[in-house]
């Protein structure tokens, strides 16, 4: 049946308006009408992998876009899109497949980037895959990034050893160091395989630590007094009772932390990440406790200079949260000291619980210094907040955007009378007990309007014309989800004249640029969004820009720093953490170790400073110490790995580690006081089993190393396993006889005779033998 182009155009047509509603099941039936027409369109197959994708149906996407690779095999995307959904679908071998298809077609089109962009894909989801490695290392000689060359030649030379090809990995390590002949991993690499030593392999990433899921952990219930009794309070005071309650909290945990016999094992953090004890708030605990506990009392009984006094002193001594920004910043304010209060405030603005009070304060202060406009501007972000407040919460965000253009148009147009008359009408809005009541029912005064938008209550209060941004909104909408991108994004530009720092409708833009393929100029046009909206204090809005660019281009290294910023502005310490070990994992794909080691080390800071718990630590001491180890750096890993022992003696990687790497270094004491240290350790918790997991695994590294055998054989033997301990204690004799040390050799056959096994004579002739020759 021959294609119909008007049926195919109106299928994509309304699939698009689907997709541009994320209404994905509906755009799956479209665009499959459309294939209905033309089978093999990739348009079509691309759109029908992104919607399936969308849905999380991965096989269905993943078909999708196996036949847009066949449809145009010279376009890398699809190819791209193979790997990433087979890597969703744990088929790996075919994620890496397709991912090398797709950069080896990226590099016939000359964009490199790409290229080692997908390389890295293949590194990070099968570190020992030879063939990324060499494309990479040839890649980063040929464009002058010598480092990074050598990173991966290292890589590819331990592969090539752990393959029995000892003299290619040899002619790999010496062309690593004609590329850098000073470097020391390089020289240290051919030291070992000269030696017979096994050079590191390039480590799997560990699964990154989530954070938890709030929704699903029980939480206390706010007694409904306690709620009934908020309601009967204005804003500014609800905000410091916020304060108070968060207050008593840290003081409750600083003196619950001070008894705490734990101590050690964050004091050995600190060191590792500082080299000392720095002024850290720990040291501090005992004074810091005191103080606040006297800035608490002198409040309850409204003694507010001498709070303040005190209040500061905590604040000095480094409890730098938002709750002590704003109650100090309230007590500054009360006593008259009202430019330093309003820097506080300023600060504890950035915080959703602090926001609303801390507005305001800072605008009545304002205010009262006849600094009008700056006053009306602190109240209309106030009337923002609260006006959010009292809206369904899927409707909240859309809400809060509408006041950016209407803001700006106010502040520009109005006069000073009118500045005046708008902070009083605002205070009184809300600066009043039955504020939410008082603003439901002051919404309900606004004019009719569309239901699936709710209209900025300061329409009314300010008479600002913005109709003309929600109608062009409206405009580009409908464009949007009739696939008319082009004059979507004409009108979008027409709009830019009279809302031109209306971040909303940027967002906007980006969103066409990315509905039609642009995604660097995409990128590019968020990213100018991100940094706005971070300008102005709004590092919520900024954070979830800043994670859509960095799902869109993973590789973006700036834009996951400041999403790091972002995260940590807003106290989600969780995902800060999250971010910062995607961030250095992107530094290790890229070949740069330096970069990589010095996130992680900013990231153990932030967990050890935030109290985000001993399994962050944990986590980012492993990713420090196999770093590290790649790197040859053995010393390093070893004080990493010792540190990791001390917070939690039971790690069992660790330990194996430590052991392993002692041998390494040719320091056999230390690796057998690590080995009884760790037995004795889990004797008294009764798991010898993990031990003898250990050893054994220990013995088949180490097979040549008389002193593991000879602790293997012991723990066999404690453990009652007699037949295996006299073949693990013959195995042992065998070596020591081997290499001429008659002594230990003796020393083994005293053993095995001790166990009496049932060819003990052959063992006692044996033993008569060696002592007769060594008198």
């Amino acid at each position: 049946m021959p294609m119909s182009p008007d049926k195919y155009e109106e299928a994509m047509r309304r699939g698009n308006s689907a997709a541009w509603d994320q209404e994905w099941q509906d755009a799956v039936g479209f665009y499959q009408m459309a294939l209905a027409e033309a089978p093999d369109d990739p348009k079509a197959l691309l759109s029908l992998g992104l919607a399936y994708l969308e849905m999380q149906d991965y096989p269905e996407a993943l078909a999708a876009y196996r036949k847009a690779a066949q449809a145009t095999p010279d376009d890398p995307i699809p190819m791209e899109k193979v790997a990433q959904v087979s890597e969703e679908v744990g088929d790996i071998p075919r994620a890496v497949k397709a991912a090398m298809q797709a950069a080896s077609l990226y590099g016939k089109k000359g964009d490199i980037n790409k290229a080692i962009e997908n390389w890295t894909f293949v590194t990070r989801i099968n570190p020992q895959e030879l063939q990324a490695h060499s494309r990479l290392a040839m890649t980063y000689e040929k464009s002058g990034r010598t480092p990074q060359a050598v990173t991966e030649y290292l890589f590819i030379a331990g592969l090539l050893q752990h393959d029995g090809k000892q003299d290619d990995a040899s002619q790999v390590l010496g062309h690593a160091q004609q590329l850098d002949p000073g470097n020391e991993q390089v020289a240290q690499a051919i030291n070992l395989v000269q030696k017979g030593q096994p050079l590191p392999l390039p480590a799997r990433p560990r699964e990154v630590m989530r954070p938890p899921d709030l929704s699903k952990v029980p939480q206390l219930e706010t007694p409904k007094d306690s709620d009934t009794a908020a309601r009967k309070m204005d804003p500014v005071e609800e905000t410091r009772k916020a304060a108070m309650a968060e207050l008593a909290r840290a003081l409750f945990d600083l003196s619950d932390e001070e008894s705490d016999s734990s101590q050690e094992a964050t004091r050995g953090l600190q060191e590792l990440t500082n080299g000392k004890e720095n002024g850290s708030v720990r040291g501090k605990q005992p004074s810091m406790v005191y103080h606040l506990r006297q800035a608490i009392d002198y409040q309850t009984l409204d003694q507010y200079e001498e709070a303040a006094t005190e209040m500061e002193t905590v604040l000095n001594l480094g409890l730098e949260t938002s709750a002590v920004q704003f109650n100090l910043g309230w007590l500054h304010v009360k006593t008259g000291r009202l430019e330093s209060g309003m820097r506080l405030l300023q600060h504890a603005v950035s915080n959703q619980t602090y926001a609303l009070g801390s507005r305001l304060v800072v605008g009545g202060v304002l205010q009262e210094r006849e600094k009008h406009k700056e006053a009306a501007e602190e109240y209309l972000e106030a009337l923002r907040i609260a006006d959010a407040a009292v809206v369904p919460a899927e409707q909240a965000p859309a809400l809060a955007q509408m006041y950016d253009p209407l803001i700006e148009a106010y502040l520009t147009s109005a006069s000073e009378e009118d500045h005046l008359k708008l902070c009083n009408n605002i205070k009184e809005l809300l600066v009043r007990p039955d504020w939410r009541t008082h603003l439901a029912n002051a919404r309900r005064e606004l004019p009719s309007h569309d239901e699936e938008h709710q209209l900025p209550l300061a329409e009314v209060l300010t008479e600002a014309k913005s109709g003309q941004i929600v109608g062009a909104l409206t405009s580009i909408h409908q464009f949007a989800r009739t696939g008319n991108l082009r004059v979507a994004m004409d009108e979008a530009y027409r709009a830019l004249d009279y809302a031109p720092t209306y971040l909303p409708l940027h967002t906007l833009m980006g969103d066409l640029l990315l509905r039609q393929d642009r995604i660097d100029t995409a990128v590019a046009k968020y990213t100018i969004v991100a940094r706005a909206y971070s300008s102005r204090g709004e590092s919520r809005r900024s954070e979830e820009i800043y994670r859509k660019i960095v799902n869109l281009a993973p590789m973006d290294l700036d834009s996951r720093t400041r999403l790091i910023d972002e995260l940590n502005s807003i106290g989600d310490i969780d995902s800060a953490l999250e971010e910062y070990i995607a961030l250095a994992e992107v530094y290790q794909r890229l070949a740069e170790m330096d970069e990589a080691r010095q996130i992680y080390a900013n990231a153990l800071h932030l967990a050890q400073h935030s109290n985000a718990g001993r399994d962050w630590a944990v986590r980012i001491l492993h990713n420090m110490a196999d770093l590290d180890m790649q790197r040859l750096d053995w010393r390093k890993a070893t004080q990493i790995y010792e540190q990791v022992r001390q917070i939690d003696p039971g790690d069992q990687v660790a330990r194996a580690n430590l052991i392993d790497l002692f041998l390494r270094m040719g320091q056999e004491q230390q690796a057998m006081d690590e080995i009884d240290r760790y037995t004795a350790y889990l004797r008294q918790d009764g798991k010898l089993e993990d031990a003898l997991v250990v050893l054994q695994e220990l013995s088949a590294t180490h097979a040549a190393n008389p002193v593991i055998l000879e602790r293997l054989a012991q723990l066999y033997q404690h453990m009652g396993e007699l037949d295996t301990a006299v073949k693990q204690w013959d195995r042992v004799g065998e070596l020591y006889l081997n290499s001429g040390d008659d002594a230990g050799a003796i020393r083994v056959l005293n053993a095995i005779i001790a166990l009496n096994p049932p060819d003990v004579d052959e063992y006692r002739r044996l033993y008569q033998e060696l002592s007769e020759s060594r008198e």
